[in-house]
């Protein structure tokens, strides 16, 4: 059988074809085994056990690469992962404070701020006007959906 290719490129340490090998092989026992239930034979077909035994070696070989990718993955984040936790607050908050400036500059501001209560007054006014809710209970509703909204915000 030949050895299986190196899923990392020119230069395979001898215990990395090991380990490929003895995956390749419960894969393999485990395919033949489920195949000869399904057919309900003692021994399967050449064409078949040659099948499953490709299979098993291009199974264990992506395996393989999947996890050296996972972990060189894993490795390289690191290197873009601020450590200092002081410095990665301190980032997420001049970036807090950067988009509030934005937001202040802009010259609509009044205008949609003003443009919000006015709706959340008719709001309110409209649940009052039912009958069916107080002044209090209206506005308690409101702020419940307001909550509502921010923490659904937050929680994507």
């Amino acid at each position: 059988m030949p050895n299986p290719v190196n899923p990392i490129g020119p230069v395979v340490l001898p215990h990395h074809n090991v380990a490929i090998k003895e995956i390749q092989d419960k894969i393999e026992l485990k395919l033949t085994a489920d195949y000869k239930a399904r057919l309900n034979v003692a021994v399967l077909p050449d064409n078949i056990a040659g099948a499953i035994r490709s299979a098993s070696q291009v199974a264990a070989q992506r395996a393989s690469r999947a996890n050296f990718e996972a972990e060189a993955f894993r490795a390289a984040k690191t290197f873009f992962q601020p450590t200092d936790v002081k410095t990665l607050i301190g980032n997420k908050l001049k970036q807090a404070k950067d988009g509030v400036a934005l937001v202040a500059a802009s010259a609509d501001l009044a205008a949609i701020l003003a443009e919000n209560a006015s709706m959340l007054a008719k709001k309110r006014k409209a649940l009052e006007d039912t009958g069916a809710f107080s002044k209090e209970e209206a506005f308690q509703m409101i702020l419940a959906e307001i909550e509502g909204k921010a923490a659904r915000r937050g929680n994507s």
